[in-house]
């Protein structure tokens, strides 16, 4: 099991879409895991999105509309 911490409510105003299978827990895992630090979840991207979280095999029409640059694990995302 992986354990979180964080500042309460320190994703505040940020963003998230969830595309793809993630690796290390399930996808409602993560959505209750980023609303309970502050954050939202949505299923489309758009210019309020901050992050993508990327999966395997995660959705072309999500990732089509994001620029990714990706570096040793490191994935850079910029709205096109």
């Amino acid at each position: 099991m992986i354990f979180f911490q964080g500042e309460p409510n320190c994703l505040e105003g940020l963003t998230f879409v969830i595309t793809g299978v993630l690796e290390s827990m399930e996808r409602d895992e993560a959505k209750s895991l980023l609303e309970k630090y502050g954050g939202k979840v949505t299923g489309n991207v758009s210019k309020k999105t901050a992050y993508l979280v990327l999966g395997r095999e995660g959705g072309e029409s999500k990732t089509a509309k994001v620029c990714i640059e990706h570096t040793a694990n490191t994935f850079v995302v910029q709205r096109s």
